[in-house]
């Protein structure tokens, strides 16, 4: 299977950079398709969906906060454990 560089250029204007990613020939049609259907260049799509990856892992690290927060707070022994459980799995997967 080839392996093809997809070029990455950020959308912002002020300090635009350049990046290359290999990906697979399959990875590369997808994405080509994708923009294509969502009215953009290939690098605008890439540009997006790599901002869209990282809100969601800061979003997935602000949940994690919060469940160790409301762990550290509650003083309810069956939230503790329930809380406890729901941060081991976030932890060590289920």
């Amino acid at each position: 299977m080839a392996r093809q560089s997809a070029v990455i250029h950020p959308e912002e204007k002020s300090a635009p950079s350049r990046v290359s990613v290999p990906v697979s020939d399959e990875m590369l049609r997808e994405i080509e398709a994708r923009a294509q259907r969502a009215g953009v260049s290939r690098s605008a799509f890439l540009t997006r969906l790599l901002r869209y990856g990282l809100e969601a892992e800061q979003q997935k690290r602000d949940h994690f906060t919060q469940k160790i927060r409301q762990y550290r707070e509650s003083t309810d022994p069956g939230e503790v454990e329930r809380l406890g459980n729901e941060i081991g799995k976030m932890i060590f997967g289920q």
